[in-house]
Order: C-alpha cells, then sequence, then structure tokens
C-alpha cells in the first residue's frame, strides 16, 4: 500500500497540481489535499466494516471482592473500608451485602478507608461485610461501533443477550422477578461510555469468566513503527483501505470544494467503493440447487436451553 505522501503525490499528479515533497508542508494547497484525504479515510472507516479493521475485545473478570466497612441507616457513605488499592474504579461495582438496596452500586471513592455509594444502607453497623462485584469495564479507547451478534459469555458458551434497552434494563435491576441464566448487557454512560453486564457474576461457578466481543478500530492508520492511529499525519503513516479508494476520494473531493465539476469523479469513486466492500473479507456462496443435509451438529438442531431435554437420561 502507497504511503501518505505517495498517495498526495498521485492525486497532484492526476489533476495537475504541483507535486508535494511533504504532507507537512505548509503550501495551501498541499494542506487541503491532507486535510480531504483525512476526511475520506474517516467516511471509509465509518461505511464499511473492512475486515482490516475488525478488532477483538476480550473481557476477564474474577471473583467478587468482599470487604468489610462501617455503615449508618440513611446514610451512603461507608467508612473505614481499604478501598483505594482494591478498586480500580467506584462505579465499576455493584454491592450488596445486609442491609443494602437492590441495585446499590459503588458512585465515589473519597479516600483509602472511605466510599460513597448510589444509596443509602438501612442497617447501622461495624465492620459491615460487603460484596463489590464488577460488572462494568472500560471500552476500548480505538472503539467505533460493535459489530452486532459476536457478544459471547465463553465460559458458559452463550450469546450474551443485548443491547437491552434502558427499560428492560431497569426492570431487570429493579424489578421483583430475576432473569435467567445468560447475561444481558448495554453501553452506559456518556463519553468515555462503558460496558455494562447483568446479572453480576455471582461467584458461584461463573467466576473466573471471559467475555468477548467485536467491533470497529477507528485506526485506520498503519504508522511507520508499526503502531495504529486515526488520522494522516506523516510521510510515511500508510492507510490500510485497499489501494486507490484514497486518492479517488481527494481527487472528487477537492473538485467539489473548488466548485468544479466533480459528478464524474464521484461516480468513478463510488464504484470502486462499492467494488472494494463485495470483494472485502470474501463472499460466502448461496446454492440454489438441491443440497444434502449437514453431517455435524449445528446450532439448528440443538436447543437453546435445558439440553437435552425434559424426560431424557
Amino acid at each position: 500500500m502507497a504511503n501518505f505522501l505517495a498517495v498526495l503525490q498521485q492525486v497532484a499528479d492526476e489533476l495537475g497540481l504541483p507535486r508535494p515533497t511533504s504532507v507537512t508542508s505548509t503550501d495551501a494547497t498541499t494542506r487541503q489535499l491532507a486535510a480531504l484525504a483525512n476526511r475520506d479515510g474517516q467516511q471509509l472507516m465509518k461505511d464499511v466494516d473492512w475486515t482490516g479493521l475488525q478488532t477483538e475485545f476480550i473481557i476477564e473478570f474474577g471473583s467478587p471482592l468482599v470487604l468489610a466497612g462501617d455503615t449508618v441507616q440513611g446514610s451512603r457513605v461507608v467508612t473505614n473500608i481499604a478501598t483505594a488499592s482494591l478498586l480500580p474504579r467506584s462505579n465499576a461495582f455493584s454491592v450488596s451485602g445486609a442491609g443494602m438496596q437492590i441495585a446499590c452500586r459503588g458512585a465515589t471513592i473519597d479516600s483509602a478507608t472511605q466510599l460513597t455509594l448510589t444509596e443509602t444502607a438501612d442497617v447501622t453497623q461495624v465492620a459491615n461485610p460487603l460484596t463489590f462485584t464488577r460488572d462494568t469495564f472500560d471500552i476500548p479507547t480505538d472503539f467505533d461501533r460493535y459489530i452486532d451478534q459476536t457478544m459471547w459469555d465463553r465460559r458458559f458458551q452463550w450469546a450474551m443477550i443485548g443491547p437491552t434497552s434502558p427499560q428492560f434494563d431497569e426492570w431487570m435491576r429493579s424489578g421483583i422477578v430475576t432473569v435467567g441464566p445468560r447475561q444481558h448487557w448495554r453501553q452506559v454512560g456518556r463519553a468515555p461510555t462503558v460496558f455494562r453486564i447483568f446479572p453480576p457474576p455471582t461467584g458461584s461457578g461463573d467466576t473466573p469468566g471471559t467475555l468477548v466481543w467485536q467491533y470497529i478500530t477507528n485506526q485506520w492508520v498503519l504508522k511507520q513503527d508499526g503502531t495504529f492511529a486515526s488520522s494522516l499525519t506523516a510521510d510515511t503513516d500508510v492507510p490500510t483501505f485497499p489501494d486507490g479508494l484514497l486518492q479517488m476520494g481527494i481527487k472528487w473531493r477537492f473538485w467539489s470544494v473548488k466548485g468544479f465539476a466533480y459528478a464524474e469523479l464521484q461516480e468513478e469513486y463510488n464504484s470502486w467503493v462499492d467494488r472494494e466492500k463485495a470483494r472485502n473479507g470474501g463472499m460466502s456462496t448461496l446454492r440454489l440447487n438441491a443440497r444434502q443435509p449437514g453431517y455435524l451438529i449445528s446450532p439448528s438442531q440443538v436447543q437453546d436451553g435445558s439440553f437435552p431435554g425434559p424426560g431424557n437420561p
């Protein structure tokens, strides 16, 4: 794949512009071409689930922590508890124990020995044993969007259910009726958002556990040192899209902002994008002729739960 400087030089040659000597040049035309290259790269990253941008994220969690602290009826503050060294972030944990209301969570870590909860305690007790269960995890910093139906619980080999709606999430956390054995998930919070599961792992057979899902990374640029970035900034940066796409995208965008007739260049670009999308990662074959039944067990032959089923040995 051509690097950033080579891409701009190719575009300049095709449009009859002065050839750039560096992408960091202060020349107005070079700066505009570089800006349009990043605009087109961002658009390509958003529009297509390119196989080169598909990334797997693995979450591993251990058993809940049981920490003793002093609670006071009607207060959200827990004192005399060693929190700072054991809890990486207060709102990543659900909290349960004697006198704790349902769906209680950590709110803030006030000091090395004090924690504030989201709800008040119902009892006054010294050294009240509280269970802190992690159910919230940071989303990767290069995250752009989920790849649907890739969320799995690897310990139980079950697909996770979600994303759940805010209404269903509150029904699960606040209602009387509890949910089934499967993990539900949703994304919560403002940026940076987090990935939250329900019910929290109890530790009785489901920890340590592993969750996995796939996403599209926003880092579509390969740097010279082998790392990735979300924009082109140096001569040696390499866009990870198929060759030719970025050049053609820059050309029609440049012609557009200059007020020239760009429809033909845009049509050619769109045709190339459609072709590369169709070829990206290969395509499965849909056969119209009669096929022999599969000889291996597939998900269509195994019931969703209670296997092998009532009444069977």
